[in-house]
């Protein structure tokens, strides 16, 4: 591997590199993109961190233009995950920090609360969020509370395996698309004959997993996936519109029967810009919000998550995002970028920060 290359990957900080021929690498510390020195990679150093990361058969579907992802474990430090792709023409890597250690809630700077959706013995836990909002961490949380806390089966079925689970109360069995399976669909369909407790679905991409997903939440196991949407509600028009128009209405009936709840959350820099906060939007799935997700009234949930309040388990991204601008742990202009209604979250800092003063004096 070029030696630049690894230097950079050692660095702590750097939670992804990207590598691309011609251009210097970039890195991303604590959220933002920076530029590593001047020096550009030519192809011959890119050609050799990629004979590192990828195995033989993985190279050829790149050279051949297929996108790849993998799993690497660095010798002596993290693993990372690697996307492969070209761009024009030529090899590019993408490469993501998963850190050895799996994390805990409390790690993560996540209420201990969410560690309860995955006692339940059976229903769906969809944790979302943009890309690089730290889904992968929270759901290897939330795995970790099961590994510690019931004895289970954790059956996972990812692309690719990130974070590694060493058994502990729970037996946990980690699948690989291309290693261990063919497709995700097809895997999830034969979960059952493995006899899990929990199935983990790395992501709900298209109708074949949205089914799949929804059928072993019904037929009594506890599962849980990862979308990439903004919000609460956003999640659950996603996981709709990811099936066939005629299906729709059917599908909101099964979300409504097992949904368990939804964990939606941003990564922001911290006032320090030293660090990243996470702020998370919680849905539990109360009867209310279930009459509501079953009539297709989603745009009502907002006013149910908020009436479910903390007390029932449940919040909205802007009254995290306020709670942490009136703590001073983010900056109120950092909270603003990350919000998708700016005067709704101005009213919650507003609100946040009375109450800050009222508990002062």
């Amino acid at each position: 591997m070029h030696d630049l290359v690894a230097a950079v990957m050692a660095d702590v900080v750097v939670s992804d590199v990207h590598l691309r021929v011609g251009e210097p690498i970039w890195v991303r510390r604590c959220g933002v993109m920076h530029a590593v020195g001047s020096e550009r990679l030519d192809a011959s150093a890119l050609d050799a961190v990629a004979d590192s990361v990828l195995d033989a058969s993985r190279r050829r579907r790149v050279e051949a233009g297929t996108d790849v992802d993998a799993a690497w474990p660095m010798p002596g430090s993290d693993r990372w995950r690697v996307h492969a792709y070209r761009s024009g023409g030529r090899l590019a890597l993408a490469l993501r920090r998963i850190p050895s250690v799996v994390p805990t809630l409390s790690d993560l700077g996540l209420p201990q609360s969410l560690g309860d959706l995955v006692q339940r013995p059976s229903g769906l836990v969809l944790v979302t969020g943009p890309t690089g909002s730290g889904k992968t961490s929270t759901m290897a949380a939330l795995i970790d509370c099961l590994n510690r806390q019931r004895p289970c089966h954790v059956l996972t079925v990812e692309d690719p395996v990130e974070y590694v689970h060493a058994s502990r109360v729970a037996l946990v069995t980690q699948r690989e698309l291309d290693r261990d399976i063919d497709t995700m669909a097809g895997a999830l369909r034969s979960a059952v004959r493995a006899d899990p407790d929990v199935v983990l679905v790395g992501e709900l991409r298209d109708e074949s997993t949205v089914d799949a997903a929804l059928q072993l939440a019904e037929t009594g196991h506890l599962t849980l996936a990862t979308l990439h949407t903004r919000s609460a509600v956003a999640t659950l028009h996603r996981v709709v519109d990811l099936v066939a128009p005629s299906r729709q209405g059917h599908v909101r009936t099964q979300l409504a029967m097992v949904l368990a709840g939804v964990v939606a959350q941003r990564l922001l820099p911290s006032a320090s810009g030293e660090a990243r906060v996470v702020a998370v939007e919680v849905m539990r799935a109360t009867p209310p919000i279930r009459h509501l997700l079953r009539d297709g009234k989603v745009h009502q949930l907002p006013a149910a998550i908020q009436a479910a309040g903390r007390e029932g388990g449940s919040w909205l991204l802007n009254q995290s995002l306020a709670s942490l601008v009136a703590s001073g742990r983010v900056r109120a202009r950092d909270a603003l970028a990350a919000t998708d209604d700016e005067d709704d979250l101005r009213q919650w800092i507003a609100r946040a920060s009375r109450a800050t003063c009222g508990d002062r004096s």
